[in-house]
């Protein structure tokens, strides 16, 4: 929400005043470990927990997780054992919200039931943390070639939708390095996204893909239900870009004059896996563009489903990180 502050706050407060009233029609939530249903002994007095993406727009989105607990077992849970957790708005099919594996089991005593807190790990970017690879030497490619390359070294993992890439990356060779991190590197040095599918595969979007202005969902201020807290921080301010490349290192320095005369110097240097002067070029032109200017922004928007319609309900509720909801 980078638009002007003061109409937005006016039109945000004038669709709230006038909202729908609440459509409290129960949802639908399924959940499975090892293949078998418990819903019915996962315990509503402590907190379902599922995290999808990432706590900062400046970070690569960590592994989706879910936590919850457990009484009445039918089956004791195990490390490994497979969870599926999946969400129906009324009156819809069901559709997977999270798709993993468990990671961490805690058995606790409580009112003489046995208790068990579960944790699941996504089998995405969770398994891709477990996972060393080698390969022969590497070409110089793009982004999306190199994440494509070591998504394929791990047969385990289901690969969704991976972008071809804007910059290239440099020739490499490497020897039981963690997949995830190399995964994450590139992302990183290519201003790229890679997350976890809600069924448990692994995309990447380019830097090209997250520059659409094209919103996948449009909500309405009123379906906010509550004002956002929009902030401008000075983190979010880089108006000065070092960034190295190649395999000599080699530098280019970009600035944006009229931002640092405005607000003084932020500056950052960077060492990459970029290849080349065209592709340093290109990312720090992104960054400026990007971060040159004061914002204000909310990093975190809250949407209460269960108030929804039906079918916007619905329409919410298959979105993947990375999509792009515009507030109007």
């Amino acid at each position: 929400m980078n638009r002007d502050f003061a109409s937005e706050l006016a039109a945000y407060a004038a669709a709230l005043a006038a909202r729908e009233p609440i459509d409290a029609t129960a949802w639908r939530l399924s959940i499975s470990v090892g293949g078998i249903d418990v819903t019915t002994v996962v315990r509503t007095d402590t907190a379902l927990s599922i995290r999808h993406g990432r706590a900062h727009t400046n970070e690569q989105p960590d592994p989706n997780t879910a936590v919850f607990t457990m009484d009445n077992l039918p089956r004791a849970p195990t490390v490994g054992m497979p969870v599926l957790i999946e969400l129906a708005p009324p009156g819809m099919e069901p559709v997977p919200w999270f798709t993993g594996r468990v990671t961490d089991v805690t058995a606790k005593l409580a009112a003489g039931l046995t208790q068990m807190e579960v944790v699941a790990v996504s089998t995405g970017l969770g398994a891709a943390a477990r996972r060393f690879i080698g390969d022969e030497p590497w070409p110089t490619e793009t982004d999306g070639e190199r994440i494509a390359r070591i998504l394929a070294l791990c047969p385990d993992i289901t690969v969704g939708t991976v972008d071809a890439g804007t910059v290239a990356v440099l020739n490499r060779d490497i020897d039981h390095r963690e997949a995830l991190a190399l995964l994450a590197e590139y992302a990183s040095t290519a201003m790229g996204m890679l997350f976890d599918g809600r069924d448990g595969s692994v995309s990447y979007h380019d830097a090209a893909h997250r520059s659409v202005d094209t919103p996948d969902m449009v909500i309405t201020a009123g379906e906010l239900r509550t004002l956002p807290d929009m902030a401008q921080r000075v983190g979010q301010v880089i108006n000065r870009v070092r960034v190295r490349y190649g395999t000599n290192e080699s530098e280019i320095r970009l600035s944006d004059e009229d931002s640092i005369t405005e607000h003084g110097l932020f500056e950052i240097s960077t060492t990459t896996q970029l290849a080349d002067f065209s592709a340093a070029e290109s990312i720090a032109q992104r960054v400026l563009d990007q971060y040159a200017q004061p914002l204000y922004g909310s990093e975190v928007l809250t949407i209460p489903m269960h108030t929804l319609s039906s079918a916007r309900a619905a329409e919410l509720a298959v979105l993947e990180p990375g999509a792009f909801i515009e507030v109007g």
